[in-house]
């Protein structure tokens, strides 16, 4: 009995070693497993809203060979949105040609030639798979805890759009597990990798400039004032370093870009949506009380609503025409919709019924105006950043209501992700976890910018699905090993 007792657990011993030596291979016969699960998904159902600028960009690239938000025979360079999608996109475009032949730009926004310009995120899934493996592993986690959150991870279905959030997702993730590499290995290499990474991360979702910069600071302050796991202190010397090769990886893939977007359009930035963003943001302070406990209502996920309803006392009839919650209103039908996108059109902010459609008819007033006196992109930049500048006033002028705004909209976009964070930056204090800690910092950062100077849509905590999936699958793990630790049985 104790020989075939014995001869079993030399077996499983046997089996987890091979599967230890093969678990990359694993983890690429898993996404061959999904690869057709993903095609599957995508559909050609009709573009809209952001989805529209990156098939655009796209289709001008691959039949103009220009990165272009225009329509027409001769389109110019645009920077309105980032490039790193349509370039992706593009594939899809050529695909879409030598099946169906080239068609006006128009033919691309639905049905087959949609579809075909999805087929780049089969792409990105992988990479966000792959990266979310790689990050699980290199925060310490086992490999089939890695493997496991990767596959959960593959299965959500979220291909079937144009938008950019899985992109910058996967790109995040591959850019953290590098940063995590990088920083344990004391490696240049894995280093210079997350900063080009992480710069194609700014280049699909503008925003993550500035949290790249918080990033650098808080590599430095971490690397400073915690020891690494061995127990050794860094130097002045290597912290500069580090932080030097970060951003050097950074800006040589980021300032081309931004280079290119000077000499073409004078402005020496990633994208210039920045001013009608902050501009919106700003709008929403001027919320009302009523309208401030009611976003809570209005910006709870489905299945809170009955629940936030009951506790503030608002429903769906208060965000009708006349409603206390009427300018809150962003569900795109009926009659308000129609005032509303009207009020837009014409440049009437005036006459808007929401906050959305109020600031977004104030850039077009302001393009009209200066229309008058400049091209037309020129007037479309100058009207961005004037709307910027009277953004930044407005925040400045009231600081406290400003901040005070951040928590409805932080339970707009990441109900979920802010209380798992604090437990895991509290866990990585607590026991000197210093890569841990950065990871978790990256995500509230990306939290913080996203709720202090956007409206915090909740697609924009999207990116962060990799990330946090990552610090839950890590944390899971941990409390297993002190629960094992304790209870005196094995940690693996």
């Amino acid at each position: 009995m104790q020989a075939a007792s014995s001869s079993s657990i030399r077996t499983s011993v046997g089996v987890l070693e091979i599967l230890e030596r093969r678990r990359h291979l694993l983890l690429l016969l898993v996404i061959a497993f999904l690869v057709p699960r993903w095609a599957m998904q995508l559909t050609g159902d009709r573009l809209s809203g952001d989805e529209l600028a990156t098939a655009r960009m796209a289709v001008n690239l691959v039949h103009h060979g220009i990165l272009s938000n225009e329509y027409g025979p001769d389109p110019r360079e645009t920077m309105y949105r980032e490039p790193v999608p349509p370039v992706t996109a593009a594939a899809g475009v050529l695909l879409a040609d030598s099946v169906l032949g080239e068609a006006p730009i128009e033919e691309y926004f639905s049905g087959e030639r949609a579809r075909y310009l999805k087929y780049h995120h089969v792409f990105w899934k992988a990479l966000a798979v792959a990266g979310t493996y790689a990050l699980i592993v290199a925060l310490g986690a086992p490999w089939p805890a890695a493997l496991a959150g990767a596959l959960l991870l593959g299965t959500r279905p979220d291909l079937d759009t144009l938008n950019t959030e899985l992109e910058a997702g996967a790109l995040l993730a591959v850019g953290t597990a590098a940063l995590v590499v990088g920083l344990r290995r004391r490696s240049i290499v894995p280093l210079a990798a997350a900063g080009a990474v992480f710069g194609l991360t700014a280049l699909t979702k503008a925003a993550f400039l500035y949290v790249f910069v918080g990033l650098l600071a808080a590599v430095a302050a971490a690397m400073w004032l915690m020891p690494d796991d061995g127990g050794r202190r860094e130097s002045p010397r290597r912290i500069l370093a580090s932080v030097a090769v970060l951003a050097a990886g950074f800006g040589v893939v980021t300032l081309p870009w931004m280079y290119r977007n000077y000499v073409k359009l004078d402005a020496f930035e990633i994208s210039s949506r920045a001013g009608i963003v902050l501009h919106l943001r700003a709008t929403h302070n001027r919320m009302t009380w009523d309208e401030y406990k009611g976003a809570f209502y209005v910006w709870s996920r489905p299945s809170l609503k009955p629940l936030v309803g009951a506790i503030t006392g608002y429903d769906e009839t208060d965000l009708a025409i006349g409603g206390r919650l009427q300018r809150l209103n962003r569900s795109g039908r009926g009659e308000i919709e129609r005032i509303d996108l009207a009020a837009e059109l014409a440049g009437k902010p005036e006459e808007a019924l929401t906050y959305y459609r109020e600031a977004r008819a104030e850039r077009v007033r302001l393009v009209a105006e200066l229309g008058g006196r400049l091209d037309p992109r020129a007037a479309e930049r100058a009207a961005d950043r004037e709307l910027a500048r009277r953004a930044i006033d407005s925040m400045l002028a009231e600081p406290l209501r400003h901040l005070a705004m951040t928590v409805p909209l932080t339970w707009r976009g990441a109900p979920i992700y802010v209380p798992v964070l604090l437990i895991v930056l509290a866990y990585a204090l607590k026991g000197g976890r210093r890569e841990l800690l950065i990871t978790a910092v990256l995500c509230t950062g990306f939290i913080a910018f996203y709720a202090l100077f956007t409206h915090f849509e909740v697609r924009y905590s999207a990116p962060l699905k990799p990330l946090m999936g990552a610090l839950a699958i890590v944390m899971l793990t941990e409390a297993w090993r002190l629960f094992s630790r304790r209870a005196g049985g094995p940690s693996g």
